[in-house]
């Protein structure tokens, strides 16, 4: 893809003129432009299925992909303007159960989790070197700073994590969540 400067390449090395930030927004637009063409080619018998009782259909998994990008903004977002943070984790499973997303069509979920993650990726290029260092904490573990840089990473990394799981032919570009 050459859409925007931005390479298919693997290589994440970052040159002179782009950021941490811009390096890991091209990741995960470079992560959503190889699914999206996979992931449309999905039979709607095969995403609403569930290879297991307790695992996620694919429709899930991408519910669960829209439930994180929607608690991430506001992880992102508020990172950047409060001094001291510390964000609440959310009931993944329950989330998902609530929101019966086989029950939506694929191509709506699909057209929502791209959007909610271009959306992502331009509020990550925007994020300035010193918001990348600031510290933030989970509810569940305050004792444990992070990054906002860890965060950013960790997040295209889980989004990997996931499209894995939907297509195994997916090669990850993101070094983070492994």
């Amino acid at each position: 893809m050459e859409k925007s400067g931005m390479s298919t390449s693997k290589d994440t090395s970052i040159n002179n003129s782009t950021t941490v930030a811009e390096s890991l927004a091209d990741q995960l637009r470079c992560a959503l432009a190889t699914a999206m063409p996979l992931l449309s080619e999905l039979s709607d018998e095969h995403v609403t299925l569930r290879p297991v009782p307790d695992q996620w259909s694919p429709k899930e998994i991408i519910g669960h992909l829209i439930d994180s990008a929607s608690n991430n903004h506001d992880r992102f977002v508020l990172a950047q303007i409060r001094t001291e943070y510390i964000f609440r984790g959310y009931e993944q499973n329950q989330w998902v159960a609530v929101q019966q997303y086989n029950e939506r069509t694929w191509d709506e979920l699909l057209r929502l989790w791209e959007a909610l993650n271009l959306h992502l990726a331009h509020v990550m290029a925007a994020m300035s070197e010193h918001d990348l260092v600031r510290k933030i904490r989970y509810a569940t573990t305050p004792e444990k700073p992070m990054t906002v840089e860890f965060l950013l990473n960790d997040y295209v990394g889980h989004l990997e994590h996931h499209l894995t799981q939907i297509l195994p032919e997916y090669q990850r570009i993101s070094t983070g969540y492994r």
